[in-house]
């Protein structure tokens, strides 16, 4: 996989007239799937055990995601997410569990344990 065809995290916004799609598509060309709760990819993990966003959430998503995901759950993620953009609320300098998705997802593109990369941030 190319640089420039990466996936990346991207940040949604309440801005009108912002398009995840498009802010995806101007940084590399790839389609977004939104990952932020409620959606099926969201951190269920960090309202299950009521954490507050940041790094604890993120380590129990990345924990859950290891040992308590279903292998049906994990193929599912695997081919609705590989090669595509994830969006969620988190701040781009934050910590996310999208960027778990984004490693696990396609680890057969990128090693698990380098940075993902992240669209520069929208205007608001």
């Amino acid at each position: 996989m190319s640089e420039t065809s990466r996936p990346i995290r991207l940040r949604l916004s309440v801005t009108p007239g912002f398009s995840f799609q498009a802010v995806g598509h101007a940084a590399n060309g790839l389609p977004a799937v939104k990952v932020a709760r409620p959606s099926k990819w969201g951190n269920w993990i960090a309202r299950k055990q009521a954490l507050t966003t940041g790094v604890t959430a993120v380590e129990a998503f990345e924990d859950s995601l290891a040992n308590e995901a279903s292998d049906e759950w994990k193929e599912e993620a695997r081919e609705s997410l590989r090669g595509r953009n994830l969006a969620c609320w988190d701040a781009l300098d934050a910590r996310c569990h999208a960027d778990v998705l984004l490693r696990f997802v396609n680890q057969t593109c990128e090693a698990l344990d380098q940075p993902t990369q992240q669209a520069p941030a929208a205007k608001h």
